[in-house]
């Protein structure tokens, strides 16, 4: 897959460029561009304060090309989240980062209704409830950072499921199919009873 991508100009897409891989010791070496600090290093060492409009607007911007390149490609990168994103000189141009770690991409030709992807926390509601997805999905992972980066977190903070995907999905037609990463909060499974009066109404009774 990383063929497929270094196929794209990486400056003018915003993602990391690939130079080689060799083997060593029977192991797959993958050399890509020296960047500076992530994202998350960077409200890490803010303390989680939250940054002014203009610092946040081009970097979701520079994401939303990286995104729009990968789907001219067909490709879903399922794993957008400010670990993620890397600022490529903080002091030259601080605004200026680019997309890596491409592990967890996939072809929009292999979604399965039903898959279980992208990192806790930052699951679209599509893939907490089960419904169809498309390269859709990658755009709930930039709209999380802005708003993490934009205030502290606390709806849609990461590593708690929010209630408020479920109470989304009730607005929908048909029935749902939960996915099973997303029924816990804080390393607990949500109670059964909370689920089941959330969508009780879309599912009917059991048969």
């Amino acid at each position: 897959m990383l063929k497929v991508i270094s196929g794209l100009d990486a400056d003018l897409t915003n993602m990391v460029k690939f130079h080689e891989e060799f083997q060593h010791l029977d192991q797959t070496c993958l050399v890509f561009e020296r960047l500076d600090m992530s994202l998350y290093d960077l409200l890490e060492q803010r303390e989680w304060e939250h940054r002014p409009l203009h610092e946040i607007r081009p970097v979701s911007k520079q994401l939303l090309v990286a995104l729009d390149a990968l789907k001219g490609l067909g490709v879903l990168h399922t794993d957008i989240k400010s670990d993620n994103v890397m600022f490529v000189n903080r002091k030259a141009q601080p605004f200026r980062v680019k997309l890596i770690d491409f592990g967890s991409v996939m072809m929009a030709s292999q979604v399965q209704l039903g898959m279980e992807i992208q990192p806790f926390g930052y699951m679209a509601p599509e893939i907490s409830l089960g419904l169809p997805f498309s390269e859709a999905v990658d755009l709930w992972g930039v709209g999380l950072d802005a708003r993490r980066n934009l205030a502290p977190p606390t709806t849609f903070e990461v590593g708690k499921f929010s209630l408020a995907s479920l109470r989304w999905g009730e607005t929908m037609p048909g029935p749902i199919k939960l996915s099973g990463r997303a029924l816990y909060d804080d390393g607990q499974m949500i109670n059964s009873n909370v689920i089941n009066h959330l969508t009780k109404e879309r599912l009917g009774p059991r048969t």
